[in-house]
């Protein structure tokens, strides 16, 4: 009996909780991925990614509110917090709480995950292997279904394409062997036969911003030469693949309404800055945006919904007002904070930083990322890059 009691050693606990935590996450973020693509392509009837959402938000519940998960450092904690306070208490006095109250459980799902999973990597439970790990194969799955759904369409279409773009700079982070050069072709592929122009606009600036990165903190002149020689045969891989779809490609770029986005983006403005007092600062409550656009658009179906915003920012102005622009002001405060330290102290994560910064301006700029489960991925990219920064500057500090 004695035994059994020196045994015990609550530390044990504490570190087999840490180690499921990793475990968890590595496997349900590409298993939630794997099932929503089956069910969105009818293989599967039962919505097993929405389960698994749901388990998942119980699961970071837990871990959060035990003493032991205290997040330290985290310069965008009380952005997300805010995001989601937000989203609960404009619910609770919307005229569809319980609608409402179901989109902001989902957006919960990638806030929670984001604080849990900043934990564990700044506290190096989760390391480079299972990071490696996690986001490999949540790229390949949406690499495949991408293409999948892709040969057997004629259209552009949203598929994972923004998913891809956002596991882009961790990959792009990892040592470059065989497999990762490969399974980076293969991303590049799937986000552009998507036509998506938005991703497509994103993908390419964001890696000229992680090259230039990369000239930055490279002091060799040979490493230089070396690094433009790899610029340019991946601007001639992209080239190629442009080619090969450019029937399809010329028809969207016919496209100059931005797929109605420039009659959408001026209503938006003309109806908030005409609004009165309260409207501006409060803004017209969550999810208006989808109201306005059915009105906007002549949809007088009372069964089907809105449009969204297709731009995070003019979403959260028109729905919240004041307090939904200073929450993307602070977001981009943050991540320029980030940008300006490593820029200046040119370190190694600079090219990540640089092309995390990219992505993010311009898909908030022109798509609505923030309120989807898939913002996971961001939230994945603003931890490793914060916890990464911290640990640049604690080195610099001693050293």
């Amino acid at each position: 009996m004695n035994t059994v009691i020196n045994k015990y050693n609550p530390n044990h606990l504490v570190k087999n909780k840490h180690k499921f935590a990793v475990n968890y996450i590595v496997a349900s973020v590409p298993m939630i991925l794997l099932f929503d693509w089956l069910f969105n392509l009818s293989i599967i009837n039962l919505q097993i990614g929405l389960i698994l959402k749901a388990l998942s938000i119980v699961f970071f519940c837990h871990l959060l509110i035990t003493k032991k998960y205290k997040i330290k450092g985290f310069k965008f904690k009380n952005a997300i917090i805010y995001f989601i306070f937000l989203n609960f208490i404009y619910s609770l006095f919307s005229d569809n709480i319980v609608e409402n109250i179901y989109y902001t459980i989902r957006v919960s799902y990638w806030v929670l995950g984001t604080l849990v999973f900043y934990y564990l990597y700044s506290n190096a439970y989760f390391n480079t292997a299972a990071l490696r790990k996690m986001i490999m194969s949540t790229v390949l799955i949406a690499s495949v279904f991408t293409i999948r759904l892709m040969i057997n369409s004629d259209d552009h279409q949203n598929a994972s394409a923004y998913l891809i773009l956002w596991c882009l700079p961790i990959l792009l982070n990892f040592k470059q062997s065989f497999i990762t050069k490969v399974l980076i072709l293969f991303a590049l592929v799937s986000i552009i036969i998507t036509i998506k122009r938005g991703a497509l606009l994103a993908l390419v600036i964001s890696l000229f911003a992680f090259f230039i990165g990369v000239l930055k903190i490279s002091r060799v002149l040979i490493t230089k030469i070396r690094i433009i020689g790899i610029g340019l045969i991946l601007i001639s891989f992209i080239a190629l693949i442009f080619s090969s779809i450019w029937d399809r490609l010329s028809i969207r770029l016919e496209d100059t309404s931005g797929s109605g986005r420039d009659k959408l983006y001026q209503g938006l403005i003309d109806k908030y800055t005409n609004g009165e007092l309260h409207e501006l600062i409060f803004g017209f409550g969550i999810n208006s945006v989808q109201q306005y656009s059915k009105v906007l658009y002549g949809n007088y179906d009372k069964y089907s919904s809105g449009v969204a915003a297709h731009s995070d920012w003019f979403q959260y102005m028109f729905d919240f007002g004041v307090f939904g622009i200073i929450f993307m002001i602070i977001l981009h405060y943050h991540f320029l904070k980030l940008l300006f330290l490593n820029f200046k102290n040119k370190t190694a994560i600079l090219p990540i930083v640089s092309m995390g910064y990219v992505i993010f301006s311009f898909t908030t700029a022109y798509s609505f990322i923030l309120n989807t489960p898939d913002a996971m991925f961001f939230g994945i990219v603003i931890s490793v890059i914060t916890a990464e920064s911290i640990k640049i500057q604690s080195l610099k500090k001693y050293a």
